[in-house]
């Protein structure tokens, strides 16, 4: 496997020249490397590489020598190291050189790498030469920091010091976690932009051509009340209302939250064993297609007419959005992420909290944000049949006194308890995503 790197620093091509014989400040300002021992002229040295996914770490333990020509100001550099922990092998041949730019120097690498052992599966993806650009980053931010003058006396003398390695603090552990599932912060700046803007003014447009339409032609405040009165009604009722939204709003969220734990859960189950989901999957995609509403009787005829079997709906409706979308997630993992675990000896437990559930939150959200709609659908669904509490209820009720206001009102409640449960499940994708590097 091959890796070619370039990258431009602002110092002089001899001093660069002079900081990469460096040994110690070389590895310094590269993550998780380590100098144990070196010899005096810098042209051999002992150390260790070390590496973390999440629980799971790798470390090669081995020796350099490196081959110099100060004249032409090029390198080249043989080593090899070993993993106690998977007894694993790399063999590395690098070579790089360092060329003057308009502004300052510019430093190229080649490298060739083997991997054999329970890591070889790791150098066929693309996942090493993603590890090997950040790294390049990390390491040119950290030389070109170390090449910086230090003092006014070094500055006034024309050729800026190289730093000790000393003076460089230690480079962090190497994460690839970080490359493989980047944070996306995208959507809150267009709730911020015109994806918000844009929606609101076009829903007042229609609210002032459903008023003029209401009054110029004189609608019938039974058939279409003008959004003026649905207003007038909802300050009236306003007691009324929230009353009923107390228990519409507590059966859909307790009925969203059991459905969203019970959905990642089976979808977990299903990823894990193939038997399983040979068994269940077809059921679960059978159920799905079935047009649940039509099973709300039975539900209301095994549980009564309490809260239970409007709970219990609602739990079932929203379920099947969660399971799918969670089971697609766990399963569209990076192929050779799954073979690296698998040679680092991870279990399956900790390649499911490190790999599989931070790259399925993606996934289980967008289940989430559909099961938000079909949690209150459900609970409504069972206010309309058995209720005699909650804004279904209330709806009914209106529908039978013909008041339309009355109707518009709860569905306005609704919506507005709509958009904020939405909302907060936004909200806690966000901090999900923060918190796994989702």
């Amino acid at each position: 496997m091959e890796i070619s790197q370039e990258f431009s620093l602002t110092a002089k091509p001899a001093d660069v020249w002079t900081a990469l014989k460096d040994i110690r400040l070389v590895a310094s300002c590269l993550p998780g490397a380590e100098v144990l021992e070196t010899n005096e002229d810098g042209t051999s040295a002992k150390g260790r590489l070390s590496m973390r996914l999440g629980p799971i770490s790798v470390g090669f333990d081995g020796q350099a020598t490196i081959t110099r020509d100060d004249e032409s100001m090029q390198a080249s550099l043989d080593g090899k190291g070993v993993d106690p922990k998977s007894s694993s092998r790399a063999q590395m041949k690098m070579q790089y050189r360092v060329v003057p730019e308009s502004e300052g120097s510019r430093m190229i690498i080649n490298a060739q790498i083997a991997l054999s052992g329970m890591l070889a599966q790791f150098s066929k993806g693309q996942i090493v030469q993603d590890i090997a650009a950040q790294l390049t980053g990390v390491f040119a931010s950290r030389l070109q920091a170390a090449l910086e003058p230090k003092h006014e006396a070094s500055e006034g003398a024309g050729t800026a010091a190289p730093a000790s390695a000393a003076a460089i603090p230690d480079a962090p552990a190497l994460n690839p976690m970080s490359l493989l599932l980047p944070v996306l912060g995208q959507r809150l700046r267009q709730l911020m932009s015109g994806d918000i803007v844009l929606p609101v003014a076009f829903a007042l447009l229609c609210l002032l051509i459903w008023e003029g339409v209401t009054r110029y032609f004189q609608i019938s405040p039974v058939l279409l009340p003008a959004p003026s009165a649905v207003w007038d009604r909802m300050m009236e009722t306003m007691p009324l209302l929230l009353h009923h939204a107390y228990p519409t709003v507590w059966e859909s969220v307790v009925g969203f939250i059991i459905a969203t734990f019970l959905g990642v859960a089976l979808a977990a189950l299903l990823s894990a064993s193939r038997l399983m989901r040979s068994m269940l999957y077809p059921n679960v995609v059978f159920f799905q297609l079935i047009p649940k509403i039509a099973l709300a009787p039975l539900f209301i005829v095994w549980l009564g007419i309490g809260y239970e079997s409007r709970l219990t709906f609602s739990v079932f409706i929203s379920f099947f959005p969660i399971v799918i979308a969670a089971l697609a997630g766990l399963d569209n993992v990076d192929k050779s992420l799954l073979r690296l675990c698998r040679a680092l000896t991870a279990s399956s437990w900790q390649t499911f909290v490190s790999v599989r559930f931070p790259h399925a939150i993606p996934y289980i959200f967008s289940g989430m944000k559909i099961a938000t709609t079909f949690a209150i659908i459900g609970v409504i669904v069972g206010e309309f049949i058995t209720s005699q509490e909650g804004l279904g209820y209330l709806i009914l009720f209106a529908s039978a006194q013909a008041d339309t206001a009355l109707i518009l009102a709860s569905i306005t409640v609704l919506c507005i308890f709509g958009l904020a449960f939405y909302g907060l499940v936004v909200i806690l994708e966000k901090v999900a995503r923060a918190k796994f590097g989702a």
